[in-house]
């Protein structure tokens, strides 16, 4: 049986927040509602491979669990990924290029690929990430879901007690693994804009007492320099290299 994450979600009870934004709050139980509201809006998308571009943290965090729900493949693909394209698409058949954006589908396209070849029936449930790697040149790395959450903690009354901040973009391997750490064990996700101030960050994860924060050293460097860091109840924090 393929593990997705609404198996997840589904074993939190619904009024707990998970997605929290600067505009409002979502429960675990509209995340649900998202997903069953896309599977019957969308269903030409069920059993395919498709490309999901968000123009912003919020909106990929939303749907992510939508589409991994429907989805056979997801490559979450940057936005500044322009070019090429076409090549990634062929390599990882992807059959519908999907956009999000300021919480919303906004386009779903069929790929060349798709309207040449009309792909059906693909078996793995997989996630594509864009590397770079040592050569600085884009290449797509691929997880299986159940590989991904394997360093996850699955404790939905633990959970409760961890407010995740979420300072990378959800397309990067560093942003999956605290999405998918939030979502497994049931935690809070504190989502801020990519546009929105360091100042306003600090102001959002006091607010919401985050106490979890994985982020660059220069994002650190950035956040220790506003006065306003010490009202944040941090308990534990990460140092990544993206």
């Amino acid at each position: 049986m393929q593990v997705r994450l609404i198996d997840f979600i589904n074993k939190v009870p619904s009024s707990r927040p998970f997605i929290i934004t600067e505009e409002r709050i979502f429960s675990y139980g509209e995340i649900c509602n998202y997903a069953n509201s896309v599977k019957q809006t969308y269903p030409e998308l069920l059993g395919h491979n498709c490309a999901i571009i968000s123009n912003d943290k919020e909106s990929l965090a939303v749907y992510l669990p939508a589409l991994d729900a429907i989805c056979t493949r997801l490559f979450l693909q940057p936005a500044d990924l322009k070019e090429n394209t076409d090549k990634f698409y062929s390599s990882a058949q992807i059959d519908y290029v999907i956009t999000v954006s300021n919480l919303e589908i906004i386009s779903i396209e069929k790929t060349r690929l798709r309207e040449s070849l009309e792909t059906e029936g693909h078996e793995r449930h997989e996630y594509l990430l864009a590397t770079s790697g040592t050569t600085g040149t884009p290449k797509l790395a691929k997880y299986e879901l159940k590989t991904l959450l394997a360093t996850t903690i699955a404790n939905t009354n633990k959970g409760l007690d961890f407010r995740w901040a979420l300072t990378y973009d959800v397309n990067r391997f560093a942003g999956l693994q605290v999405y998918l750490q939030a979502v497994a064990s049931g935690s809070s996700l504190i989502v801020a804009s990519n546009q929105t101030s360091i100042s306003k960050q600090v102001e959002l994860y006091s607010k919401y007492k985050v106490n979890c924060i994985s982020a660059t050293p220069s994002f650190w460097r950035q956040l220790l320099m506003a006065k306003e860091h010490r009202d944040i109840p941090l308990n534990r924090i990460t140092l990544g290299g993206e």
